[in-house]
């Protein structure tokens, strides 16, 4: 073989080796992306699960709180658990006519309205609510409600 051919082998060696190289960096980096992607927290929504949840969690916690008052519950004191499941029994809390107000560009929370249906035994009540969402640094969803 000529030195010619032989310096042609090395550059398409070489041009080969430069190639494969590219496309495999190019494919680390979508993979790097899909995998960063995938991973991340998403913004919460007015009407997600968890958002509901933690709200009607709150609802609940500060009705127990108002209720523990107008029965008589000392300063500091709690109804026990016993206590609340039966007052608490044949209630039922839920959410509806959620709207998203805003949204937070940055942090991605959300001003959000709804009506916290309370469904009892003597009736049904309707509370307008205002409340926020946010999703912390942590993972932790933070809502914070108003109007209870």
């Amino acid at each position: 073989m000529s030195k010619k051919g032989v310096i042609m082998k090395t550059k398409l060696f070489r041009i080969n080796t430069i190639c494969f190289l590219q496309t495999a960096l190019n494919m680390l980096l979508i993979m790097i992306a899909i995998l960063s992607f995938g991973c991340s927290k998403s913004p919460t929504t007015c009407d997600s699960d968890d958002t509901v949840k933690a709200v009607i969690s709150t609802a609940g916690e500060t009705y127990k709180e108002q209720l523990s008052a107008l029965v008589g519950v000392q300063p500091g004191m709690e109804l026990s658990e016993d206590e609340w499941r039966s007052m608490r029994a044949g209630m039922n809390f839920s959410l509806e006519s959620i709207i998203e107000q805003s949204v937070n560009k940055e942090t991605g929370g959300r001003q959000c309205s709804a009506d916290l249906i309370i469904n009892s035994t003597g009736g049904k009540e309707i509370i307008p609510i205002k409340y926020t969402t946010e999703l912390q640094n942590s993972g932790d969803l933070r809502v914070t409600v108003s109007g209870l």
